[in-house]
């Protein structure tokens, strides 16, 4: 199960490149268009293109570059695209512009984008919205969500709250974000959704089967396939807590990243400790849990990684004095 990296994210080997200098654009998108960053989703891939004709007329122009984007193809069956496809195709192997969201996005800026399997999730400018497209069709199995480990691609998975049938994007809120505050990385799993705002919050939105989302209720599996949650907010239990601060006031980590599998969720905070909850038949979560599914965000051991210590040990090996130095994993201390 794949993850994601910094401002987008995807299922089940979902793959990004954030470009500087762009890749041969006749390959890709053909004119004189430079591709900035690509997501490669469950089924389907997406790309930021920038059209360098701009200044040329429109005469010029025509048949030359593309225009500046996000561009979409591959599977369409949930309508992940953000786009319509001509005779109700459920694929496209062309990059087309997605023109759903084309007329949301402001001009000559790069925007936070992510997929996961069966949606795609694109957040522009500063404020709560997500705009997503994506998530299913009136005629899903109520058990299409599936297990880990199941193969094929399967019925795409019933519309997480937010996500738009008909290809059309929608405007998902994040319940208490600030003003001053912005998303700036998206992740996607097979049906549950992740974002992060520069703050270090984490909202999760979409399908618990697996408890991927953090806060939420693990439903019955009768119910796991078709409950769905709005967004909500997950906190982080700290890792180091004061000796004098409770479990209720002691401050959440901040987290840096977030990134998504088929049914788990992982978060890197700023200490570089990591965190994960949702799915674990197959050890995904790295560390041990009572059951393969673990709803509850908790530290997990990462190989080769030397946890930092408390403030309290900090302030012990120092002497009650500050302390330099490197940590294990090579870590530098932070003052």
């Amino acid at each position: 199960e794949g993850g994601a990296g910094q401002g987008g994210g995807g299922d089940e080997g979902e793959d990004e490149a954030d470009v500087d200098g762009g890749y041969e654009p006749s390959a890709f998108l053909g004119g004189d268009a430079s591709v900035r960053a690509v997501r490669v989703c469950g089924f389907h891939l997406l790309a930021w293109a920038e059209g360098r004709s701009a200044s040329r007329s429109a005469a010029e122009r025509a048949g030359a570059a593309p225009a500046s984007g996000l561009y979409t193809w591959g599977e369409n069956a949930a309508r992940q695209l953000c786009r319509s496809l001509d005779g109700g195709l459920d694929y496209d192997a062309e990059p087309g512009l997605a023109s759903s969201v084309a007329g949301l996005l402001p001009d000559g800026e790069l925007p936070v984008f992510g997929c996961g399997g069966f949606h795609t999730l694109v957040h522009a400018g500063g404020g709560p919205a997500v705009l997503s497209c994506g998530g299913g069709e009136e005629d899903d199995e109520a058990d299409s969500v599936g297990e880990p480990g199941d193969e094929g691609t399967g019925a795409a998975p019933p519309a997480a709250p937010g996500l738009e049938r008909d290809g059309s994007a929608a405007r998902l809120l994040l319940p208490g974000i600030e003003a001053e505050d912005s998303v700036v990385h998206l992740a996607g799993g097979h049906v549950h959704s992740v974002a992060l705002s520069a703050k270090g919050r984490v909202w999760t939105w979409g399908s618990n089967s697996h408890g991927q989302l953090g806060w939420a209720p693990v439903p019955p599996p009768s119910e796991a396939a078709v409950r769905l949650f709005p967004p909500g907010a997950v906190r982080l239990p700290p890792r180091h807590r004061p000796e004098s601060a409770p479990a209720a006031t002691a401050a959440p980590p901040r987290v840096v990243a977030v990134a998504a599998g088929g049914y788990h969720t992982l978060a890197l905070t700023e200490e570089g400790d990591v965190y994960s909850w949702g799915a674990n038949h197959h050890g995904q979560l790295l560390r041990a849990s009572p059951s393969p599914v673990d709803p509850m965000p908790r530290w997990a051991a990462v190989p080769g990684m030397t946890p930092a210590p408390s403030p309290v040990e900090r302030r012990g090996a120092a002497g009650g004095g500050g302390g330099g130095g490197v940590e294990g994993g090579g870590r530098r201390e932070r003052r």
